[in-house]
């Protein structure tokens, strides 16, 4: 079993307009979990999904840890700190799938191409499931199509399913049903925690469909953000403790 702890991870941004501090107090993500990051647009949520998947560094953190199958504790915060270009790329590519709002495939690669280099990158090959998952997710077109013979939804479902394709422990995904119509995007979200409940691992998205995320029986966290003076300080807990306090 694989969990993630954040505690006390932070980041500062700034323009001209104002400076935006983010303190991500408490999350605690661990097998078969799925939470939901609520909050109005503008409060960092996109920058809370980014730092907790890796894609981007934190400014500091108090503790930022991964335990992996295994049961071996790898300190993120403290390899984050290091000056090296990406110094947990292969934590990411082994395990966390990622959903970027937009879907993000390669234009250059065919669909089934875009979901095998996920798992490529993971250390897996596995292409009888990749095709499962395309079928799983409504997409009947052939592994050769490109991504821009498919409609913006369809798009969106093959990223979804390029995420999952690997196996992920953890699968985070900002606002994965946007670009859908509410029926799609009941049955996509659907589909998607179906397969991470097979797999056991945790789901993190943010949306704004509240009541979809309810209905699906997501554990809300809301974001809370306040401004001040020119900035703005938004702050993510969900109650839970750090490993060593919750052992106590």
């Amino acid at each position: 079993m694989s969990w993630l702890f954040a505690h006390g991870v932070t980041q500062v941004l700034e323009d001209d307009e104002r400076t935006f501090h983010l303190n991500i107090a408490a999350l605690t993500l661990g097998p078969g979990m799925r939470k939901a990051i609520v909050g109005p647009s503008g409060s960092g949520k996109t920058t809370a999904i980014d730092l907790l998947a890796l894609a981007g560094r934190p400014q500091s953190a108090d503790s930022f840890l991964l335990v992996d199958p295994d049961g071996r504790t790898i300190d993120l915060g403290r390899r984050l700190a290091r000056r090296r270009s990406d110094p947990l790329a292969w934590v990411r590519a082994r395990y966390f799938g990622y959903v970027l709002q937009t879907g993000l495939l390669l234009p250059f690669l065919t669909i089934g191409e875009n979901i095998l280099l996920a798992q490529k990158l993971a250390g897996v090959k596995d292409r009888t499931f990749a095709r499962e998952l395309l079928l799983e997710f409504g997409i009947t077109a052939p592994f050769s199509t490109m991504p821009s013979a498919l409609s913006v939804g369809q798009r969106q479902r093959v990223a979804v399913a390029r995420a999952l394709a690997h196996r992920p422990r953890f699968l985070f995904a900002d606002e994965p049903t946007a670009a859908l119509d509410p029926e799609s995007a009941r049955r996509t979200l659907g589909t998607c925690l179906d397969i991470a409940m097979i797999q056991n691992s945790a789901v993190l998205v943010i949306t704004h469909d509240l009541a979809l995320a309810r209905e699906l029986d997501f554990e809300i966290v809301y974001i809370s953000a306040t401004t001040s003076d020119g900035i703005v300080s938004a702050i993510i807990d969900d109650g839970t403790k750090p490993p060593l306090e919750a052992a106590a």
